[in-house]
């Protein structure tokens, strides 16, 4: 009397388990892959103002509002200019991508806006606040998305892009103005610590 599968059916049941459990590690893979691209994107696009908070940690009202050259935006600059163009221009590009059919898409024109603004004289924080809780709102509309909706097009300049890629543009483009403000602020925080103590202003401290 046979008390159990065969050594033969034995091997049989293992190699289909094993392939059973290989399938479902794939299908698994493969759902990651559909959503963990636009997953990233949507968590580093929300991780980018803390990024800017941790860079300006420390420094003075003079230390933020000090163009590293002419014409080079300050540290309170580049952060005026990313809230300006996360509420008047990608809110609006969502917006438009997800409840319009292939709109065509203004350009926001950072330098004319900077140009015709008073952003050095702004507060810090309040820009800073401002612009975090933008990116918060939009960040939060991109959570609630299926995959479809990453692939809306529509129409900017020239070409016919995705929501997906012009994510991958705004993405592009904190990581310019981040690595600008961590190197204005490394250099500040390098001339400090070159100083004298007698020598530091209150502003510098």
């Amino acid at each position: 009397m046979r008390l159990g599968p065969s050594p033969k059916e034995r091997r049989r049941l293992a190699f289909k388990a094993a392939t059973g459990a290989t399938r479902a590690l794939r299908l698994a893979a493969k759902r990651e892959q559909n959503v963990s691209g636009e997953q990233v994107l949507v968590s580093e696009l929300e991780a980018f103002p803390r990024r800017i908070a941790v860079a300006a940690a420390g420094l003075g009202e003079f230390e933020l509002r000090r163009q590293p050259a002419a014409g080079e935006f300050s540290i309170l600059e580049n952060v005026a200019h990313l809230r300006d163009l996360e509420i008047e221009g990608t809110s609006v590009r969502i917006r438009r991508v997800l409840s319009e059919s292939n709109p065509t898409l203004s350009n926001f024109d950072g330098a004319a806006v900077a140009a015709a603004s008073t952003y050095n004289d702004e507060d810090f924080a309040d820009a800073l606040t401002a612009f975090t809780l933008a990116r918060r709102r939009n960040v939060l509309r991109l959570r609630s998305l299926v995959e479809a909706g990453f692939a809306r097009p529509a129409t900017f300049g020239s070409r016919i892009l995705t929501l997906a890629a012009i994510l991958e543009m705004l993405r592009a483009h904190d990581a310019e103005h981040g690595e600008a403000i961590e190197a204005i602020a490394s250099r500040l925080r390098g001339q400090i610590e070159e100083l004298p103590k007698r020598d530091r202003s209150p502003s510098l401290v």
